[in-house]
């Protein structure tokens, strides 16, 4: 599911991914744009706690803090996978024990964390490869399984398997019949 970043060449591959899946890699757009510094600091971040770099992480936790009020997303380090792309980034607020997979899409006003008041309430884990739309909440313990869509909108309170597209008020799995054309 989620690597960590322990070496610089970890490092290097999670920036480069997050790159690659924003549209920026290559692109002089990362220096003038505050999001993809945002996602930079985030991963060097994870990269400096990781490895116990004390006067680094001070650093390195004071610039996340100023991205985070100046793109209004609140991304808390070492939870999200390799290639993290995210839409509209505004409005995200992603608790610090969840657990993101690998290449997932996120957008606007998206909200994944406890449903209760404390932190050891549990917190949902996201498989690889899932979509998460507009305004979605993903609240609790639960497990989404890998290649699965959250609609727009939607409450996610309990666990779904791999595959599904989940929608409404509470979530349900949505059925698709898959329809062979001659």
């Amino acid at each position: 599911m989620k690597a960590i970043i322990r070496t610089k060449k970890d490092l290097r591959f999670f920036i480069q991914e997050d790159a690659k899946a924003n549209g920026y890699y290559g692109s002089k757009t990362r220096f003038f744009n505050r999001f993809p510094r945002f996602l930079i600091n985030l991963r060097k971040l994870e990269y400096a706690i990781n490895n116990k770099k004390k006067f680094v992480i001070v650093f390195r936790r004071l610039v996340h803090r100023y991205y985070s009020d100046k793109t209004k997303v609140q991304i808390p380090p070492n939870c999200l996978g390799y290639g993290i792309k995210i839409i509209h980034n505004i409005g995200i607020i992603i608790n610090s024990k969840a657990k993101i997979g690998n290449y997932c899409t996120i957008h606007q006003f998206v909200t994944i964390g406890s449903n209760g008041p404390h932190n050891n309430d549990g917190c949902p884990i996201i498989g690889d490869l899932c979509y998460i739309g507009a305004g979605a909440i993903v609240i609790g313990n639960i497990t989404i399984g890998n290649n699965c869509n959250i609609g727009a909108g939607a409450v996610v309170t309990k666990s779904f398997e791999n595959g599904l597209t989940i929608v409404g008020v509470p979530a349900k799995a949505l059925l698709i019949e898959k329809k062979h054309f001659k």
